[in-house]
């Protein structure tokens, strides 16, 4: 897997997932629109001198990694430590659906602004839903690192997922990095 979401994300202002889903809500799901402005975003978003150069700058990272806040977990609690979920039999089929993800999203000139940029058909690689048990573990690790403030999130739906199941991995993950 990549570290490239990482890379990426280190770039951008702290996220406001109230923000941006009100931004997401305006300019609705006609991806037309959301594509275009995403372009005019991108073109205008180094224009220091002038004043829309900010106000782009400020939207870019309102919007990056909008809806893939699931990807990002999972990149940063499984995929940078190297978690023993990955290779539990249990999660093979999502972890297969993560490499794919990833690979898809980070195929992009602009992996931040996918869910903006793909097609619907692409988009469906990086459903919440192509990794119930995964995203369940993850949200759970979130909840437990000290060092994380949830309060800004909201939780992601893990429909499908097996409590006890996703309780033995986040074990499983735990006891592999004290």
């Amino acid at each position: 897997m990549t570290n490239s979401i990482r890379e990426l994300r280190e770039r951008a202002i702290p996220f406001d997932f109230k923000k941006a889903n009100a931004i997401r809500t305006m300019l609705g799901s006609c991806s037309i629109l959301c594509k275009d402005a995403i372009s005019f975003l991108l073109k205008y978003i180094n224009c220091e001198n002038s004043g829309i150069g900010s106000v782009c700058q400020y939207l870019g990272n309102l919007l990056a990694w909008f809806d893939m806040r699931h990807l990002l977990l999972m990149n940063d609690f499984l995929v940078m430590p190297q978690s023993p979920v990955l290779h539990d039999l249990r999660v093979s089929r999502e972890v297969e659906n993560l490499n794919e993800a990833i690979a898809k999203v980070t195929s992009y000139p602009y992996p931040q602004f996918f869910v903006c940029m793909a097609s619907n058909l692409e988009r469906l690689k990086v459903e919440a839903s192509m990794f119930p048990t995964l995203i369940a573990v993850v949200q759970e690790l979130e909840r437990g690192d000290n060092n994380n403030n949830v309060a800004d999130f909201e939780s992601i739906s893990t429909t499908g997922a097996n409590p006890s199941t996703v309780q033995s991995l986040v074990t499983l993950d735990k006891t592999s990095f004290p």
